[in-house]
């Protein structure tokens, strides 16, 4: 029986409990009978939800682990061309062609490097306007402490726990 079956049938055994006909010892037994099994059922989800969790978190670790080989990957490969490109220079041979590949030193496209940290020290024309942002955490903070905004309220959920 599904849990939704259960659920329903949980559902008509209260509805039986309102009806004043209903011999009291058939209720109890049939409701006695129908908790087992929804705690069964409880249990299997819940030991479902600890094996996708683990395996959640195991995959986790690997994400982590996979990145930090790419990246390693990633640095050895920078290293190695800086190391490459330091030496043809060095030499002054600016292009290789092997049987296998076909290396040169190229002129990057021009970055833009500013000389003042602070953006209010350029001129107007040269600034994004932005914007305003909403400070989320100062409202929810107000809220907390009692004020009442007009425009903002908070709300509490529920959520499923399982230990």
């Amino acid at each position: 029986m599904t849990f939704y079956d259960l659920t329903e049938e949980y559902m008509q055994v209260l509805r039986m409990a309102e009806d004043p006909e209903v011999d009291e010892t058939a209720l109890r037994d049939t409701l006695e009978g129908l908790s087992g099994e929804i705690e069964d059922k409880v249990d299997g989800y819940c030991g479902v939800i600890a094996q996708l969790s683990s395996d959640a978190k195991g995959l986790d670790a690997q994400i982590a682990r996979m990145a930090e080989m790419k990246a390693s990957l990633e640095r050895n490969i920078r290293r190695m061309k800086q190391t490459l490109q330091s030496n043809m220079e060095l030499i002054g041979k600016p292009k290789v062609k092997t049987p296998l590949f076909s290396v040169w030193i190229q002129k990057n496209v021009p970055s833009l490097k500013l000389d003042v940290e602070d953006p209010k020290q350029l001129p107007a024309e040269y600034l994004i306007p932005q914007d305003p942002k909403i400070n989320t955490q100062k409202i929810k903070d107000e809220l907390k402490a009692g004020e009442k905004l007009p425009f903002a309220r908070l709300e509490q959920s529920a959520s499923l726990r399982i230990r």
